[in-house]
Formats: structure tokens, sequence, C-alpha cells
């Protein structure tokens, strides 16, 4: 694990580059842990049958996006990776999906265009830095209709651990996360409602810095 790299910035460069492992990715995500299935089976509950959800980071569509489109929802990818859009396109025909940088998609344009039932973003913010983190979740809020569901997961830390690199399948990857108390007072913030956190993996005080998930609501201004 490459962690506190000597560097002025940590955050530079930081670039999820998931072309490069778009096949061995593919390999290995090809189910929820259970503990994410549960927060996510909570989040169907919340979410009008036949709406559309906007999922924030889709990769290849598989599991997550698959499992919506088999519920009947609307799905409205967006990732950054090329690769994984096409695994995507292949596993969910009927979606629609878009290569876009997960800081400069305009939801608000987008929930003008469509009315918009929930939004995932799972597995996506710790790979940008924290303050894209807080302004790609107050874009989302922001579009947002009121009861509208939102699930997202993050590193799973109570304390400030620095922005760190580590590797996947061999190629290096950037990762941050606010503290979850921060994360959430952030949320919050921006008009949002916590209803659910779950420690979807418990730090393991070595590699394993944890994640949890988080399923909000849009409260009445």
């Amino acid at each position: 694990m490459l962690n506190n790299q000597n560097s002025k910035d940590e955050t530079l460069g930081y670039k999820a580059n998931y072309d490069l492992i778009d096949k061995h990715w593919a390999k290995m995500r090809t189910a929820l842990p259970e503990k994410d299935q549960l927060l996510f089976n909570q989040f169907f509950s919340l979410t009008t049958p036949g709406s559309t959800v906007l999922d924030i980071g889709c990769g290849s569509g598989n599991p997550i996006a698959k499992q919506m489109s088999k519920k009947g929802f609307n799905i409205h990818g967006v990732d950054r990776s090329a690769q994984l859009l096409k695994q995507a396109q292949r596993n969910i025909p009927n979606a629609n999906f878009k290569q876009a940088e997960i800081e400069e998609f305009d939801v608000q344009r987008f929930s003008n265009n469509h009315t918009l039932g929930g939004i995932v973003c799972w597995d996506v913010l710790f790979h940008i830095p924290r303050i894209q983190q807080a302004k790609a979740i107050e874009k989302m809020a922001k579009s947002m209709k009121v009861n509208t569901p939102i699930i997202l997961s993050s590193g799973g830390s109570e304390t400030d651990i620095p922005p760190f690199r580590d590797l996947m399948f061999g190629v290096e990857f950037f990762y941050d996360a606010f503290p979850i108390p921060e994360l959430i007072h952030l949320c919050e913030s921006f008009g949002l409602t916590l209803i659910t956190k779950s420690m979807v993996n418990v730090p393991d005080g070595k590699r394993d810095k944890g994640r949890v998930g988080l399923i909000f609501t849009k409260h009445p201004s």
C-alpha cells in the first residue's frame, strides 16, 4: 500500500483509470456484498417504481444498474471509463449511458429534463479529492426533489485519514474521504436527511480503511 507518499499535493493526478483494469473489474464485480445489498434493498423501497434513477459512477452496470433495470427503473448511468461503459451498454441494452467526469457532470440539467426518482453514487466519491466530493454532493442535493432518495458510499473512518494511493490489479488509484461525522454533516448542510448509516465493511487497522454506506432523502426547504 502506497500510503502518505512524499508529495506536496496528494491530489495531483488523482483521476481513476478503470480502463486499465476493466476486464479484471468485470470478473470481480458480479454481485454486491451482503451488507451493500441490504442497503440497496432499502433504497429500492424508497424509490418510485418505474422512475428514473441516475447512477453516477455506474462502471460496467453490474450488479447495481442491472438490478435496478430488472426492477423496472429507467437507468441513466455516468462514468469516466469508456471501457466500462461499453460493458454497461452490453449488460443493460435498454439503459442510457454517458461518459463524463463525475465532478463536471451537470446533474441539475439532467434533473430538469427527467423526473428523477433517485440517485446512486456508490464506491465513487473516494476516488476524488474532498473538495470535489463536496461540490459533487451539493450538485446532487440541489437537483433532488423533496423525498427523493440518494444512496452513497465513502471511506469508513471516524477519524481524519490523509489522501493516499494504493494498488488495484497492479494499477495505482487515488483515495480520499471525509471522516464519517463530517460527511454526514456536510450532506445535511445541503438539505439532505439521513435515513440509514451502515458500516458495510469495518476498518481492519491495516490496509482496509473501511467503507460506510449512507441513504439520505431530500427534506423540504
